[in-house]
């Protein structure tokens, strides 16, 4: 199964976790010994914060395992501006970290190096016996994407008015394909882990 988040949407699922339209949004996933705990970062500060915390809670509700990685990846020039954007996401990943009571590796790929025009689409795909994720992306553009009900173990959090609301209140993005054309064979693009993929322990 999968889930696909779109803004201040959090949930779990233990195969796969997607993001549609990272733009100046975060997709940030908790990775346990067993599943996938995700959340579509829109803000910084204080909204970041808030859905932070109802991941900590989801986590908590569900007797979550050990946690054995966090991903957060993003495009950090429109997140943080074009000054020192990675000191910038290793500060707001630290506080992730702290927020959650977890020490360990910290993974992140800036999607700004891809020069998305709408956007980037981001999936993690756990190997549980690594203790870490494979990556995968497409700019947004080049996807299509579903909408309906999603499944029971996701969730929206209104900043508003302070509280969360299970899927089947309002759209959701329930699947994701890619335009297939000859140069792209229908596959997403894995991440060059050397590379591209910024990683650090807290």
């Amino acid at each position: 199964m999968a889930i696909y988040l779109d803004e201040d949407q959090y949930g779990n699922d233990n195969a796969c976790v997607g993001f549609r339209h990272l733009v100046s949004c975060m997709g940030l996933v908790v990775m346990t010994t067993n599943d996938l705990y995700g959340a579509h970062l829109a803000g910084t500060g204080k909204p970041a914060d808030n859905l932070v915390g109802e991941v900590a809670s989801l986590m908590k509700n569900n007797g979550a395992t050990a946690i054995k990685a966090i991903y957060g990846c993003c495009d950090r020039k429109t997140r943080y501006g074009k000054s020192g954007p990675d000191g910038e996401w290793k500060k707001e990943m630290k506080t992730i970290a702290a927020a959650l009571g977890y020490k360990g590796k910290i993974f992140g790929f800036d999607t700004s190096v891809i020069d998305p025009g709408n956007g980037t689409y981001v999936e993690y795909i756990p190997n549980y016996t690594k203790g870490q994720c494979s990556v995968y992306y497409k700019r947004d553009e080049k996807m299509n994407f579903t909408t309906g009900t999603a499944n029971g173990s996701s969730f929206r959090y209104d900043q508003f008015h302070q509280q969360s609301k299970p899927f089947g209140q309002y759209p959701a993005t329930t699947g994701a394909s890619i335009k297939a054309t000859d140069s792209n064979k229908g596959k997403l693009h894995e991440v060059d882990y050397f590379l591209r993929m910024t990683e650090f322990t807290v």
